[in-house]
């Protein structure tokens, strides 16, 4: 910056304003200072800023599993928010993992982001108190008693509750629930309301007809489900995701 001000025969304040378009500048300084910052190939430290201004323009997504189509698209249209705002993000990938989710936190915290958009998150209430008090984090699907964390979720046991409904009324009647892992809130949404959907039709619920799986299509997803459509004791089995981007419908065998 210094070089530049020298080169340019302003004052380094000057130059800080035209990095950061702030300020009463002529037209005719800010094309000087920038095109000796262009011949220069002059790029401002963002540590140097970030320590100047306690703010990093850095947001840190978390999510359990980026290849799931729900988080990848969220993830998408949060990037194209923070750079029309000005922001970079740090995605942080858990692998449906607490101990990793814990880990990626406090490296998100050790490079000081602005802020945390964590998605899903599969800590225990105590733990995600902790991380929550600590620095600003808006919750997505997930809600917390904290008064002071913000969350932007959806209503998953009245969702369950509808979908396992419209099977009833198509005349389905013994209805299988696929819930995500036993840490998955969301997935213990979606069980209330598929419970509260058979208990309303006056149909029994049978445990070994919820099972808990991986969100994956392949493997042990795909194995639980081909186990539950060909199990003799429920010869019409109706299945019923409780999660995202397994492409899984509604079958009977």
């Amino acid at each position: 910056m210094a070089q530049v001000a020298r080169e340019a025969d302003v004052s380094k304040q000057t130059v800080s304003r035209v990095l950061n378009n702030k300020g009463e500048i002529s037209q005719a300084t800010r094309r000087q200072v920038l095109a000796i910052i262009e011949r220069l190939g002059y790029c401002p430290s963002s540590l140097a800023r970030g320590l100047a201004t306690n703010r990093t323009m850095t947001l840190g997504p978390v999510v359990p599993d980026i290849g799931d189509p729900f988080f990848s698209e969220m993830t998408r249209g949060a990037d194209g928010a923070a750079h029309v705002a000005g922001y970079s993000l740090l995605l942080g990938n858990t692998f449906e993992d607490p101990g990793r989710e814990a880990d990626v936190l406090r490296t998100l915290a050790g490079k000081r982001v602005d802020g945390i958009v964590l998605c899903s998150s599969r800590l225990p209430d105590d733990q995600l108190d902790r991380f929550c008090t600590e620095q600003p984090v808006v919750l997505v699907n997930r809600q917390h008693t904290s008064v002071n964390v913000g969350s932007v979720r959806a209503d998953d046991a009245a969702g369950a509750c509808e979908a396992v409904r419209h099977l009833i009324e198509a005349g389905r009647r013994v209805i299988g629930f696929l819930s995500g892992p036993p840490t998955s809130r969301s997935g213990q949404e979606r069980a209330k309301g598929y419970a509260d959907a058979l208990q309303a039709a006056g149909l029994a619920l049978e445990p070994a007809l919820s099972l808990n799986c991986l969100p994956y299509l392949e493997g042990l997803t795909r194995q639980v489900t081909l186990s539950l459509l060909t199990d003799p004791e429920f010869p019409r089995v109706s299945i019923f995701p409780a999660f995202r981007g397994t492409g899984t419908n509604s079958k009977e065998n």
